[in-house]
């Protein structure tokens, strides 16, 4: 006895486009959505971490598209965010310096100017350490906005 099976694959060439054409209208605004999420989650971070003595550094700390903050969000494949602060002072609060030889400064609190000594302040840090935690989140935020778009996209259980 044979048995005989006919499948009919002319119309999935016509899925497979609906399907393509679905995912270009879809993908890339969740993307965004993700990366700018991201982008968002990295500048509270950042500002968390930020030294506060008046909280301009911690203020001027945002997010935005590479260049910031022109509208372009994707270069070729990638999507791009950045933050970043415009404080002049703010690398010095990053990375550290080393104030190599005495000299003398106006301190406010005993009302003249004195001989302050050399020292190295070594940095906070907290740039990167905003960083190092966004890396460990972005894949599940990224996941959270791709899942939300393939289920607009009507392919969702």
């Amino acid at each position: 006895m044979t048995i005989r099976v006919s499948f009919d694959f002319s119309d999935v060439e016509k899925l497979e486009n609906d399907f393509y054409a679905l995912a270009d209208m879809y993908y890339p605004a969740a993307m965004m959505a993700g990366v700018l999420e991201a982008g968002l989650f990295f500048e509270r971070e950042a500002k968390l971490g930020a030294p506060h003595d008046t909280g301009r550094l911690r203020a001027s700390i945002g997010h935005g598209p590479e260049g910031v903050w022109d509208e372009e969000f994707r270069k070729g494949q990638a999507y791009i965010v950045e933050v970043g602060t415009n404080v002049e002072y703010a690398p010095y609060m990053e990375f550290g310096f080393t104030m190599s030889s005495g000299h003398v400064a106006y301190i406010k609190a005993v009302g003249g100017f004195r001989y302050v000594h050399p020292f190295t302040f070594e940095g906070l840090h907290f740039m990167q350490k905003a960083a190092d935690k966004t890396e460990g989140i972005i894949e599940m935020i990224l996941e959270r906005h791709i899942g939300e778009a393939i289920a607009a996209g009507g392919f969702g259980s």
